[in-house]
C-alpha cells in the first residue's frame, strides 16, 4: 500500500513564509506610508515615494498568496478565521484599495494633491492597525462550536487586540524607518540625526586624513630635494677634487720633464 505525501506540513511552510515576506515586505512599505504624513515638505514626500514606487504594489502579493493558500488548504480554518475578523480584514482591504487610489492620483491630480498625500497616510496607518487587531485577535483565539465560528461579530474588538495593533504601527514604523535610511540622504533622515554626524565625523576624519597625507607629501619632497641637492653638491665637489688632482698631476709632470 502506498503512502500518500501529506501536504499539510509542505502547505503550513509556504503559508508561514508568506506571512514572513508580507510582514518584512509589505511591512516596510506600509511604515513609509505612515512616515510620509512626518514629511516637511514636497521634496521630501516626493523622495519617500519614489523610493517605494517600484516595489510597494508587488509587496501585496504575499497577502494574496497568504489568503489564497489558507482557503485551499485549510478551509475548515478558512472559514472559521474569516467570520471572526470580518470587519477588520474588510477594513484592511478597503484602506489598502484607498491607499493604492492615492498613490496613483496623486500624480494625476495636481489640485488636490494636498489630499492625496493625506490619504496615503491615513490609508496606511488604518491597514496596518487593521492588521494588527487581526493578528491580536488570532492570538487570542476564536470560539468554536461544531467547526464553525461561535462568537459575535465584534468578539475580535478588545483591549488586547487594539493594543496589538498600534503595537503593530509602530513596528511597520520601524520597517520604514530602516528603509528610509537605506534609500534617502540626511535631509529626509530627521529621526536619525546620529546617522547623519557619523556620516559628517567620518567626512570630516577622511579630509583630515586627507590634509595629513598632503602634508606628509609636501614633506618627503622637501626631504628629497634636499637630499638631491645634497648629492649633486657632493658630486660637485668631487669632481673638482679630482679636476684639482688632475691638474696637480700634469703639473708635475711637466715640471719632472725639464
Amino acid at each position: 500500500m502506498t503512502q500518500v505525501l501529506d501536504l499539510v506540513p509542505i502547505w503550513t511552510v509556504i503559508l508561514a513564509l508568506s506571512v514572513f515576506f508580507y510582514v518584512l515586505l509589505d511591512g516596510f512599505d506600509l511604515g513609509v506610508g505612515m512616515l510620509y504624513g512626518l514629511a516637511s515638505d514636497a521634496r521630501s514626500r516626493n523622495t519617500i515615494m519614489n523610493s517605494i514606487a517600484p516595489v510597494w504594489d508587488g509587496n501585496e502579493t504575499w497577502l494574496l498568496l497568504g489568503g489564497i493558500g489558507l482557503f485551499a488548504a485549510f478551509p475548515t480554518a478558512f472559514a472559521v478565521i474569516i467570520p471572526a475578523v470580518y470587519f477588520p480584514i474588510l477594513v484592511m482591504l478597503l484602506a489598502l484599495v484607498f491607499r493604492g487610489l492615492a498613490f496613483e492620483f496623486r500624480f494625476r491630480d495636481a489640485e488636490n494633491k494636498t489630499f492625496w498625500d493625506h490619504a496615503f497616510c491615513y490609508g496606511s496607518a488604518t491597514a496596518s492597525f487593521a492588521q494588527g487587531v487581526v493578528l491580536g485577535a488570532f492570538i487570542q483565539g476564536f470560539p468554536v462550536r461544531d467547526g464553525q465560528f461561535a462568537g459575535t461579530s465584534f468578539a475580535f474588538l478588545t483591549p488586547f487586540s487594539i493594543l496589538t495593533g498600534v503595537a503593530l504601527m509602530f513596528g511597520y514604523g520601524l520597517l520604514g524607518a530602516g528603509w528610509l535610511v537605506l534609500k534617502t540622504e540626511c535631509d529626509i533622515q530627521a529621526a536619525a540625526p546620529h546617522r547623519c554626524r557619523d556620516r559628517d565625523r567620518h567626512r570630516e576624519h577622511l579630509d583630515t586624513n586627507d590634509e595629513l597625507r598632503g602634508d606628509d607629501a609636501l614633506v618627503f619632497l622637501a626631504q628629497h630635494r634636499a637630499v638631491r641637492a645634497g648629492a649633486r653638491a657632493d658630486r660637485r665637489d668631487r669632481a673638482l677634487d679630482l679636476a684639482i688632482a688632475q691638474q696637480q698631476g700634469r703639473g708635475g709632470a711637466v715640471f719632472r720633464g725639464d
